[in-house]
């Protein structure tokens, strides 16, 4: 007897407990998220990532024209800080922290700057 109620709590009880609460904690999720403004949608992140890519481009224009300009080159925190500037131009919603944390994210993935230079990794 003992055998056949742990036998249906094991088969059919624990399963049905365990979609309901997954179920719970997905609307959970789901309205804290709605609530506080959480979701970042895939198409806002693509955005962001080419903002990044335009705004190393640009830091790496300045980098160049430093060059020419006084024969040595731009240190690399200059030219972060161009592209900083550059991107919390064009998305003045980020601040300063998540600017530089998208640039340097991105820095790998952008053929020739950063410390990758000419072997972009991740695309």
């Amino acid at each position: 007897m003992i055998d056949t109620i742990i036998a249906v709590m094991q088969n059919t009880i624990t399963p049905l407990l365990t979609a309901l609460v997954l179920a719970l904690l997905g609307m959970l999720f789901a309205w804290l998220g709605k609530k506080y403004h959480l979701e970042v949608k895939q198409a806002d992140q693509d955005y962001l990532e080419g903002l990044a890519t335009r705004a190393i481009a640009y830091a790496e224009e300045e980098g160049a024209e430093f060059l020419k300009a006084h024969g040595s080159r731009l240190p690399s925190e200059s030219k972060l800080g161009e592209a900083i500037t550059f991107l919390l131009r064009t998305a003045p919603k980020l601040d300063q922290l998540q600017a530089r944390d998208l640039i340097s994210g991105m820095l790998g993935k952008v053929k020739g700057a950063g410390a990758t230079g000419n072997e972009a990794v991740g695309n």
